[in-house]
């Protein structure tokens, strides 16, 4: 996944009275991303499997095998698409396969012209479909569109999923920009559940600790994207385990 380091928050500027920023959840979810492309899956199975329960969920990424593996995990199921055309294309015949949410990572490397030309509208389409088939709708944009469209997109959205995790390594930074994207968004939406990302492609472990713990009283969950490779399943694990022995 390319990242992008945040410039200017133009929706972070206005002076307003602050919400309560407090997550409401003590126990927090985590969202665990089952890659198609990944190359080991029982690894990552198994990884999942030894920490997940039923209020986390799992997302699958569009694959067959990958949605297969996906809803042996607890909690509740998803697909991630990273385009509005799969999304138009698959959302009719999902909820019967017993999935429960539809993500939406919208990202310029992987979506089309159209659809960045007005992601507002994009990610309101999508949330239409996906309501319209009785599963919750999910978004989870680059950093650079969740500064420049967040708010806008947050009343269409049941699950916000921050993606932070290019500022891990300067956890003061990754707190700022989570801090004020929560707020913000919980302002569009006060119903809306938030979740904060980290990477093990990122920095270091202590990063993506010490990152989630700056943040984890306003979020709602976390999530964290990984390598390919054994190092980052190691890591993946380690986190896992840091994080269920600390907030579940």
């Amino acid at each position: 996944m390319t990242l992008f380091i945040f410039c200017a928050l133009s929706f972070c500027c206005h002076t307003y009275a602050q919400p309560d920023v407090v997550s409401t959840g003590k126990t927090k979810y985590f969202v665990a991303i089952m890659r198609a492309d990944y190359n080991d899956q029982d690894d990552l199975l198994e990884t999942y499997r030894s920490y997940l329960d039923d209020g986390d969920i799992a997302l699958s990424h569009p694959h067959e095998e990958n949605l297969d593996n996906t809803m042996q995990l607890p909690g509740q199921h998803g697909v991630q698409y990273f385009s509005l055309s799969e999304i138009r294309l698959n959302v009719s015949s999902l909820r019967a396969q017993g999935v429960d949410i539809v993500s939406y990572d919208l990202e310029k490397e992987n979506a089309s012209y159209h659809e960045l030309k007005d992601p507002v509208a994009s990610v309101r389409a999508a949330s239409e479909l996906v309501h319209r088939n009785n599963m919750k709708f999910m978004v989870s944009p680059s950093m650079m569109l969740t500064a420049d469209f967040g708010t806008q997109f947050a009343p269409f959205v049941d699950i916000y999923n921050i993606q932070a995790q290019s500022l891990q390594s300067r956890p003061d930074e990754y707190n700022d920009f989570v801090e004020q994207t929560v707020r913000d968004l919980r302002l569009a939406n006060p119903e809306i559940s938030i979740s904060a990302q980290v990477s093990t492609a990122r920095g270091s472990l202590e990063g993506m600790k010490k990152s989630i713990a700056s943040v984890i009283d306003i979020v709602d969950g976390t999530s964290s994207w990984y390598t390919d490779d054994r190092q980052g399943l190691n890591r993946l694990n380690s986190f896992l385990k840091w994080f269920n022995d600390n907030y579940r």
